[in-house]
């Protein structure tokens, strides 16, 4: 079997992309790894949502930097313990928040979102319309992210 790094479309994307080449390799780890590792404010589900995003601002400098110690060999985060609550989580929580006014569409309707086995849906009314006038294909803005 052919060795994964040898494969024939790296000659021409491994200087394009020489991050994503190394963690495909396994010489990296995946920037989730990364974040994983990044400890944020233990009160997350309490915080409004100005104050996340100040702490995401805030996590996001401590990733940039872990990230370029990782990619300089600084550093192994496999020996560094995973973060909880992490970057991970924060995001999450911030994506939780946008999704409960829905800030996606068109129509801004600021509708509640929902979870139905496991998906969310941004907008409680779907929409269907004709966003251009000289549109003729029907856009459905009930989606799912």
């Amino acid at each position: 079997m052919l060795n994964f790094s040898r494969l024939w479309i790296w000659k021409y994307i491994r200087d394009k992309l020489p991050w994503y080449y190394e963690v495909a390799i396994n010489r990296k780890p995946a920037k989730y790894l990364i974040a994983a590792r990044i400890p944020v404010n233990e009160k997350i589900t309490e915080l409004g949502e100005g104050e996340l995003w100040r702490e995401f601002e805030r996590a996001l400098k401590d990733f940039l930097e872990l990230w370029r110690r990782v990619r300089s060999n600084e550093v192994d985060i496999r020996g560094m313990p995973k973060a909880s609550p992490s970057l991970l989580d924060l995001v999450a929580e911030i994506t939780r928040r946008m999704i409960r006014h829905c800030e996606f569409c068109e129509w801004r309707c600021r509708s509640i979102g929902r979870v139905i086995r496991g998906l969310v849906y941004a907008c409680s009314t779907p929409r269907v319309g004709y966003p251009h006038t000289s549109t003729t294909l029907v856009r459905s803005y009930h989606f799912v992210v």
